[in-house]
Parts: structure tokens; sequence; C-alpha cells
């Protein structure tokens, strides 16, 4: 009978305890799906992400892009393009960290043509940008950031460009459009700045 039960435990002893290449099997396999399950958390939170406002929950919207130019290059076109266009937008003022913008949103739904003035405040030089409305005489927010790091290749830089908009409006649909609005914003900006960039 002890024999049998130090065979029962023996044998209980094997079971638990991992050999080296289950061990080394467990530990690179965990690691990887958890850069996987944080890879794709991160995606979903991105594509999900709210801000409060009031108690209100805001859609929040990103578009990344990859410039085939510098990051200084890219930074510069994002500082350029505040007076790039006088007929869309001017340029208040600058002191060398934050910039005062005064633009002018044509057919946005429901609300149609707006003005918004914003300030951009560079928070780190060359990495990110952040922007927040003062006034508008139809927005209640508008808000967000540009983020710029190095390209998958030298000499191009990804571009991330995010807003969050409240029309100010509360109809039917009334996100789904704000969004509609902010990704026909996201896409003129965005393409602005390329171009400006990558201006020869």
């Amino acid at each position: 009978m002890n024999g049998k039960v130090s065979f029962l435990f023996a044998l209980l002893l094997a079971m638990l305890s991992p050999t080296p290449s289950f061990a080394a099997f467990s530990a690179s396999d965990s690691t990887a799906i958890a850069q996987s399950d944080k890879s794709a958390q991160d995606e979903l939170a991105q594509e999900q992400k709210v801000l409060e406002h009031d108690g209100e929950k805001l859609p929040e919207l990103s578009k990344t892009v990859e410039v085939n130019a510098p990051v200084q290059k890219v930074w510069e076109a994002i500082q350029a393009r505040r007076s790039s266009d006088p007929s869309k937008r001017k340029l208040m003022s600058y002191d060398g960290k934050i910039a005062v913008v005064k633009e002018f949103f044509s057919g946005v739904p429901i609300i149609g043509n707006t003005t918004c003035t914003y300030s951009e405040r560079e928070l780190i030089p060359r990495k990110a940008i952040e922007y927040k409305m003062l006034s508008s005489n139809r927005f209640h927010t508008f808000e967000g950031f540009w983020q710029l790091q190095e390209g998958s290749k030298p000499g191009t830089t990804q571009v991330t460009l995010t807003t969050i908009l409240d029309p100010g409006v509360r109809i039917p649909f009334w996100q789904q459009m704000a969004k509609n609005a902010m990704q026909k914003d996201l896409d003129h900006n965005l393409e602005c700045v390329t171009q400006l960039a990558t201006k020869k």
C-alpha cells in the first residue's frame, strides 16, 4: 500500500512539474499571446475611445498616415498649415509654443457653415500637439491632437491625427453625422500636411 501511495505521489509531482521544454514553450508563447492581446485591445480601445463632457460621452476618431518626409519637415508642415489657406484658416497669434487659429468649416451636416477658434499647444517638440476649442458659433466641443513618430523607413514619418467633435445638436444619429464630418476634416488636414511636408 505504501509503495502504491509513493508511486502515485511521484506521478502527481511529475505531472505538476513542467519539463524544461514545456516551460520554455509556455514562457515564449504566453509572451507572444500577451503582446497579441495587448495589440488587439489597443486597437479596439482606439476605435471605441470616448471622452466625457458634462457627463456625456463623445466619439473620438483617429487616422494615421505615413508621410514620405522626415519628422522635422512634417512638424514644420503642421505649423505652416495654420496659415496655408487663408480662405479656410487664419493664424491669429503664435508665441512659439501656443498658436491661436480661427477656422471656417463649410457644409457641416445639420448645422451648416461654422466658424471655430481654437488653440494649438505644442506639448512635445516634433512629437505632439494638442488642440482645443476656445469659441465657436455652433460647435460645443472641438479638440484633439497630432502625434508624430519615425516611420517604417528612414526619412519617413508616421502621423496620427485625432479629433473629438460635438456639433451642438441632438437629433437621431447625430453621433454618426459628427463622425462623418470628423472623417472629412481628418482626411483634409492630413492631405494638407502631407503636401506641405513633401513640397519641393
